[in-house]
C-alpha cells in the first residue's frame, strides 16, 4: 500500500519543472496585481456633475406634467400601474388639438401631428392626396378616416380653402374617405328601374347603389324582393325597412329571339371537315376541325414532333389544354397512316432518351445505367428488367423503341 502511494506522487523530470513554473507564474501574478492598480490605474473619481444635472432636470419634466395632467408618478407603483393601463386599456384617449390656420391640400405631415391630429388621420389624408385628390370644401376634410366630429369641430373654423367649389368627392373612388350616413326614408320603387338619385334620396349609400347599378348594367334582373338582400354591402337592418315598399313588375322581360335568316350576314358556315393524318397534318388541316384553332394547332403539333408522331389515336387527347369534350367531337375525322419514329435502344444517349415524354431523367438514366452494366438489349421487351420502369412504363414506351 505505501509503495503504490509512493508511485502515485513520484512525478518525472519534466513533470517537476512543469510543477516549479506553474507556482512561479502564481506568485508572480499574486504580487503583480496591488502593483498595477497603484501604478497604472486611473485612482480619479468620476464625475458625475453632468449626470447629475440631467435627472434633476428629468424630475421637473415629471413633475411638470403631473401638475398639467394630474398623473402621478411619486412612486414606482403608481409608475407601474400607469404604464399598464396605458399598455392595457381598450379606451382611447381624447386628443388634444392646438389648431391654427390650415389648407388641408398643402399643410405638411409634420404640422398635422403638431396640431394634434391622430397618425391614422395624417396617413389617410397623405393616401387620399397622392391619387391626385383634392378638398374643395371644409366639410371635405370631415370625411376622412380619424377625423371625429370633435376634432373637426375644434379646426373648423381654422380650414382655409383659396376656391369654393361645388364638385362632389366620391367615397367610392377614394377608400380614405368615409361616406356621411344618410338616414333611410323609404318609399316604393322597383330596384330594375329606380334611379341613382332615387336611391340616395331614399337614403342608400352610394356604394350600395353602385352595385344595383352594376348589376343591371350586366343584364341582372331583380324578380323577388329576396334578391335585393342579395347585393354587397346592404345591411340586413336596412333591407327589413325597406322590403315592404319593394314593388317588382312580375311580367319577365322578353326573350329576345334569333330569327334565321339565310341571306343574313351574321349566319356562319360550319367548317368542311375531311378526315386528317395525326401524324402528317398541317396547322391548316388541324385548323379544318371544329374546337380547333390555330393556338390548338400549335400545340398539338409540338406534342407531336416531342413524342416522335402518335402511334393510337387516343394519344391526341393528351396535348396540354385540349377539352375531353373537343377530342370527343374531332375523334371521328382522325386516322393513322404514317407511322411514329422509333428510337434505338442501343445506342441512344441519355440526354436523347430523357427528352422523351413518357420517360423522366431518373428513369432514362437506370436504363442507361443497366445497358453498361449488363450490355446491349437484345429486344424491347428486356426493358422489364429495368427496376425503375413497371409494366405500364414500358408498355407505352415500347412503340416508340427499336434494337438493331
Amino acid at each position: 500500500m505505501r509503495k503504490q502511494i509512493e508511485n502515485y506522487f513520484q512525478f518525472t523530470r519534466s513533470e517537476r519543472i512543469g510543477i516549479f513554473i506553474l507556482l512561479f507564474l502564481s506568485l508572480l501574478t499574486w504580487f503583480a496585481f496591488p502593483i498595477y492598480t497603484r501604478f497604472f490605474v486611473d485612482q480619479s473619481k468620476t464625475d458625475f456633475t453632468k449626470f447629475k444635472t440631467e435627472i434633476a432636470l428629468l424630475e421637473m419634466t415629471i413633475k411638470a406634467s403631473e401638475d398639467k395632467n394630474g398623473n402621478s408618478f411619486t412612486s414606482d407603483d403608481n409608475f407601474i400601474k400607469s404604464a399598464y393601463s396605458k399598455k392595457y386599456n381598450k379606451s382611447k384617449k381624447k386628443a388634444v388639438i392646438t389648431p391654427f390656420a390650415f389648407n388641408p391640400n398643402t399643410i405638411s405631415q409634420a404640422d398635422l401631428l403638431v396640431m394634434g391630429i391622430p397618425k391614422n388621420a395624417i396617413d389617410n389624408l397623405v393616401k387620399f392626396r397622392n391619387k391626385g385628390a383634392k378638398f374643395y370644401k371644409k366639410a371635405d376634410f370631415k370625411k376622412v378616416y380619424g377625423i371625429t366630429d370633435d376634432i373637426y369641430s375644434t379646426i373648423e373654423n381654422f380650414i382655409q380653402l383659396p376656391v369654393n367649389s361645388t364638385k362632389k368627392l366620391e367615397p367610392a373612388k377614394y377608400p380614405e374617405l368615409k361616406e356621411e350616413k344618410r338616414a333611410l326614408t323609404p318609399f316604393e320603387f322597383d330596384p330594375n328601374t329606380i334611379s341613382k338619385a332615387e336611391m340616395r334620396r331614399m337614403g342608400l349609400s352610394d356604394k350600395v347603389a353602385a352595385t344595383i347599378e352594376n348589376f343591371r348594367s350586366k343584364g341582372g334582373t331583380f324578380r323577388r324582393p329576396e334578391d335585393l338582400s342579395r347585393i354587397y354591402g346592404l345591411k340586413e337592418e336596412d333591407y327589413n325597412k325597406i322590403q315592404s315598399f319593394i314593388t317588382i313588375d312580375e311580367k319577365a322581360p322578353p326573350k329576345k329571339e334569333i330569327v334565321a335568316d339565310a341571306k343574313s350576314k351574321f349566319v356562319t358556315k360550319k367548317k368542311e371537315v375531311q378526315p386528317i393524318d395525326i401524324n402528317e397534318a398541317t396547322m391548316e388541316d388541324w385548323s379544318t376541325l371544329n374546337g380547333i384553332g390555330a393556338g390548338r394547332s400549335k400545340m398539338i403539333i409540338a406534342y407531336r414532333e416531342k413524342l416522335g408522331g402518335f402511334y393510337t389515336i387516343d394519344q391526341v387527347r393528351e396535348t396540354f389544354g385540349l377539352p375531353d369534350s373537343t377530342f370527343q367531337q374531332i375523334k371521328p375525322f382522325l386516322r393513322i397512316d404514317a407511322s411514329n419514329e422509333k428510337i434505338d435502344l442501343n445506342t441512344v444517349t441519355l440526354d436523347g432518351l430523357s427528352q422523351h415524354p413518357y420517360l423522366n431523367f431518373r428513369q432514362a438514366k437506370a436504363i442507361i445505367n443497366y445497358r453498361s452494366n449488363h450490355g446491349e438489349f437484345e429486344s424491347v421487351e428486356s426493358l422489364a428488367a429495368v427496376r425503375a420502369l413497371s409494366k405500364e412504363d414500358v408498355d407505352k414506351i415500347a412503340p416508340y423503341l427499336r434494337v438493331n
